[in-house]
Order: structure tokens, then sequence, then C-alpha cells
């Protein structure tokens, strides 16, 4: 009788590819500038069968619609004015770096159990 060992990946190694690939899902949030983040929360949505999921981005995407819309009614302002300051604060803290945040707690759920 002879050992032959097993090709598929150990418990330990399948769990670092997860947290691996799962550091990757929630890195494109933030190396997106934050354009991303309605996508990635719609799959987690969908995926987590989450309503508040869903509903979050039906937020992300009105604040991106009105960041948009409010961005282009400043097309004559000099961008030194404090409108192009606010919409910036908006869109870097509420969509990046907010989004960056929401996507990198749902990070484990989204890849635990071998989803």
């Amino acid at each position: 009788m002879t050992f032959k060992p097993s090709t598929s990946p150990g418990p330990r190694a399948s769990e670092g590819r997860r947290t691996l690939l799962g550091l990757v899902w929630a890195s494109l949030a933030f190396l997106t500038f934050g354009l991303a983040v309605p996508f990635l929360l719609a799959h987690a949505a969908y995926r987590l069968r989450s309503r508040a999921q869903a509903i979050a981005v039906a937020v992300y995407c009105a604040v991106w619609a009105g960041v948009l819309g409010f961005r282009a009614t400043l097309a004559g302002v000099p961008t030194g004015d404090w409108r192009w300051s606010v919409a910036a604060a908006v869109w870097l803290f509420g969509l990046w770096v907010g989004g960056t945040f929401h996507v990198l707690l749902l990070r484990d759920r989204m890849f635990r159990d071998g989803r």
C-alpha cells in the first residue's frame, strides 16, 4: 500500500486564498476612488441576500447622482469656491473612504465558508 498525497489544497490554503481574494475584492473600492462601490455592494447584496445592502446600493447611487449633478452645475464657478469643496468632501469622504470602509466591513461575510 502506497501513500498518495492529495492534490487538493488543505483547509489552511483554502482559508488563505479566501482571505487574499477578500482583500483584493475590498481594495477595489479604494483603488477605483469609490467608483466601484455601488457595484461591489450590489454583488454583496445579491450574494448575501441582504435587503440592507440593496438599500445601501440605492443610497450610494443616489449620492453619486447628486454629486455628479451638483458638479455639473458648477461649470462656470471657480474651483476655489466653497461649493467645489463641498462636492469634493462628499465624494472623498462619503463615497470613497466611506464606501471602502463599508466594503471592508462586508469582506468577512462575503468570503467565509468557501463562498
